[in-house]
């Protein structure tokens, strides 16, 4: 971000395409390239805060299950409508569940969303997806309904989606962790 010179206002443009819907946090200056030893992500991540101006929030469904971007976090929404709006099902509808799977290289469990395509069952030749932070795209990021209208232009075959959770563990997961 820019200061605006002699004031307490600060900016940054970015364009962006139509339909762009993300969330976003502010956070004291850091230097993220920091050696691991020196940079504290806990403090970091809990130094995030919300656009006071934006009145359009995204509240994380459980206090246990936080966004490594903060508990509360900016919506800047560019999508025409409701992301669940103008989802397709073609030949019956598209199924997402979550389940809480174990992983013992891990040590712990994770919660991973599913999507089944509409149609028939899937077989062992059907296409895999595999994503990550399930609840932000299926409950922030409108990602079903971009895979059913997928599926339902003929762009793209019908696939399976496995999309895992991290939750507060994705600054470890994602850092080159071994597990």
């Amino acid at each position: 971000m820019t200061n605006l010179a002699d004031t307490d206002i600060w900016y940054v443009s970015v364009r962006l395409p139509r339909g762009t819907r993300v969330t976003y946090t502010f956070t004291r200056d850091e230097d993220l390239n920091a050696a691991a030893t020196s940079f504290d992500s806990a403090a970091h991540l809990a130094g995030r805060t919300v656009d006071q101006y934006n009145p359009k929030t995204i509240r994380y469904p459980a206090p246990d299950w936080p966004s490594p971007w903060g508990r509360t976090v900016s919506l800047l929404d560019l999508a025409p409508t409701d992301p669940q709006a103008g989802r397709s099902g073609r030949d019956g509808a598209s199924q997402t569940t979550v389940h809480e799977l174990r992983s013992s290289a891990l040590g712990r469990s994770a919660r991973v969303y599913a999507y089944l395509p509409p149609g028939p069952a899937p077989s062992e030749l059907t296409p895999l997806v595999v994503l990550f932070d399930g609840w932000e795209l299926a409950n922030i990021g409108a990602v079903l309904a971009v895979f059913d209208n997928l599926i339902a232009a003929g762009t793209v075959p019908p696939f399976v989606a496995v999309m895992p959770e991290p939750g507060e563990h994705r600054m470890v997961d994602f850092s080159f962790s071994d597990d």
